[in-house]
């Protein structure tokens, strides 16, 4: 029963910020970014890697209607550990940039066997593991994209 009350009291407090929220935006796609560290002396080779094979694979995904668009970022990394190459994919909602999806799924492993003339996913897997030698993986984050409402 204390669980109860203490679940009610907590939506109770919530509530009234997420609806003053709504009143100021109204929700739009979800990027979902990817962070990468592009490993020292391997910048021209990692972008050549990318130019050649994610390109491509996003250009055919958006043709598709997989995603929305793509776009990829530079910056000079802070610290060791920061950043230095970013890719965000951008899909119509969260369910398509979080949720899996079968269908969606055998569309991806289409396309990928396309652009990389391979039918087997783990001879692809292996074709495609080079890129890990050129840089490190540091995470990906999902945003919302919103619309801001005009004031009245």
């Amino acid at each position: 029963m204390k669980t109860l009350i203490r679940v009610l009291a907590c939506l109770a407090l919530c509530a009234p910020f997420a609806t003053f929220a709504q009143e100021h935006y109204s929700e739009g796609p979800v990027w979902d970014m990817s962070f990468y560290r592009i490993n020292e002396g391997k910048f021209d080779q990692y972008m050549e890697y990318v130019r050649t094979n994610s390109r491509q694979v996003y250009e055919e995904a958006k043709k598709q209607g997989l995603i929305l668009d793509y776009k990829m970022y530079l910056k000079n990394p802070t610290s060791p550990d920061d950043w230095d190459f970013a890719v965000g994919v951008l899909y119509p909602n969260a369910a398509k940039a979080l949720d899996f999806n079968p269908a969606d799924d055998d569309k991806w492993n289409a396309i990928s066997a396309k652009i990389w003339n391979e039918q087997d996913v783990k001879k692809r897997n292996e074709m495609s593991a080079v890129r890990y030698e050129m840089r490190r993986f540091l995470g990906n984050m999902p945003i919302r994209e919103i619309k801001l409402k005009p004031i009245d």
